[in-house]
């Protein structure tokens, strides 16, 4: 009699982590009892130290043969789980995974791990990673390519096996730890929307220069130089950014014969296409400079310098508006000892920048990553990556009963 096929959970599996098709750099990933024995097989790393979760070997895959073999980098996850990163040409991968075959590993080529039988949530966190475009948020991605969340839900539904109700508690606890982060962790692979908006010439553009630290903005001294929404990308702390010059930000009023001139015309559509880009922002940065913001003060025992509340829709009960930075610019400018503005009651509440000189710009950057994400997880928590994770565990609730609860888990897993 043959012996029993073995299950999933039993054989050592390669699959490719990384997008099919040509790429800088590929990841194979091998999961299983033998992975370490068939890595061994075919990899000759540079030094002979133990092998350490975390590490980074780096050495040459000869796969058997007489050449020189190719080199790649090594890195074992756990103790029977590891990666292999080499150049990302089709040649390359496919001769990794012949050689493991040909150790008795058995390559999946439909990049979804057997032993967590969680295809969906993996296909997902794949999809992410391909996507991701800082290594901050790359690193989050692999974690859940790695099976985190998949790890997770499939541990959970073990522990469900028992119809223990302390263990739906229990489990509805983490549910809600991971539910903590879903604001900014279903946004990996998805910029921030950061909108810079204020009156014209308080110098937005030329702070969207200074953050980004190239000319991307139109600058000049004449008030409604922007005219329309200009947008750049970059990267504050790891996190990925739009940021958004608008027009400026006034009141349009018609004149005494009901006729508004053709420039305010050209303005006024300046003015509505910032509005819209406002409502779907993140973060608004509200910028004044220290010439109007002093005249506000002067006129006024609040000195409410900023107005982009005029300009936003009105909010529903349920809708929470996107958060704000007011920020006064242009601070260089003052050479008024009798009204130093950093030694106000208003300092603690406001941002004092200079675009120019670059004075208060690391606060600034600080503040938006701090109003963007409150706290990052540990690299290796279990992570909702997209809507559809965070939706589903949101109906993960501590008085369902286990069978409830192992449905929705279910739903989660495959959809």
């Amino acid at each position: 009699m043959s012996d029993p096929k073995p299950s999933p959970a039993e054989f050592t599996v390669a699959r490719r982590l990384t997008g099919q098709g040509r790429s800088a750099v590929a990841v194979v990933q091998v999961l299983g009892p033998n992975a370490l024995s068939a890595i061994g097989t075919h990899f000759k790393a540079a030094s002979n130290t133990d092998w350490r979760t975390g590490q980074i070997r780096f050495g040459q895959w000869h796969g058997g043969r007489s050449d020189s073999g190719e080199d790649v980098v090594v890195t074992p996850i756990s103790d029977d789980q590891f990666e292999v990163h080499c150049h990302g040409g089709i040649a390359a991968v496919g001769r990794i995974m012949d050689d493991l075959s040909g150790s008795g590993v058995h390559c999946d080529t439909s990049q979804v791990s057997p032993k967590m039988g969680a295809n969906l949530l993996i296909r997902e966190a794949t999809d992410c990673l391909i996507h991701c475009t800082t290594k901050r948020t790359a690193g989050y991605a692999a974690t859940q390519v790695r099976a985190g969340l998949a790890r997770w839900a499939t541990d959970a539904l073990d522990q469900l096996e028992s119809d223990s109700q302390a263990a739906v508690a229990s489990l509805a606890q983490q549910v809600d730890q991971i539910l903590h982060h879903a604001k900014w962790s279903t946004r990996l692979c998805d910029p921030f929307r950061v909108v810079l908006c204020g009156p014209a010439n308080v110098g937005k553009s030329s702070l969207v220069n200074a953050i980004v630290g190239y000319q991307r903005s139109i600058t000049y001294d004449q008030p409604g130089t922007t005219r329309d929404v200009l947008w750049t990308s970059t990267t504050l702390d790891g996190l990925p950014i739009r940021l958004a010059d608008t027009a400026g930000l006034r009141q349009l009023v018609e004149s005494e014969s009901n006729v508004i001139s053709s420039d305010d015309r050209i303005e006024m559509s300046g003015i509505e296409h910032a509005q819209k880009v406002l409502a779907k922002a993140d973060l608004l940065i509200e910028v004044t400079d220290l010439p109007n913001w002093k005249a506000a003060t002067a006129d006024s025992d609040s000195g409410d310098a900023w107005n982009v509340d005029a300009f936003l829709p009105p909010k529903s009960a349920s809708a929470d508006g996107p958060s704000i930075i007011r920020l006064v610019n242009k601070i260089d400018l003052n050479n008024d000892a009798r009204n130093t503005p950093m030694t106000l009651d208003r300092k603690d509440s406001v941002l004092w920048v200079s675009a120019t000189t670059g004075q208060g710009l690391d606060a600034l950057c600080q503040q938006i990553v701090g109003k963007l994400v409150h706290q990052f997880p540990s690299i290796d928590q279990p992570l909702a990556i997209n809507p559809r994770q965070a939706q589903w565990l949101a109906r993960l609730r501590p008085d369902q009963r286990p069978q409830q609860f192992r449905e929705t888990l279910n739903a989660l897993l495959m959809g």
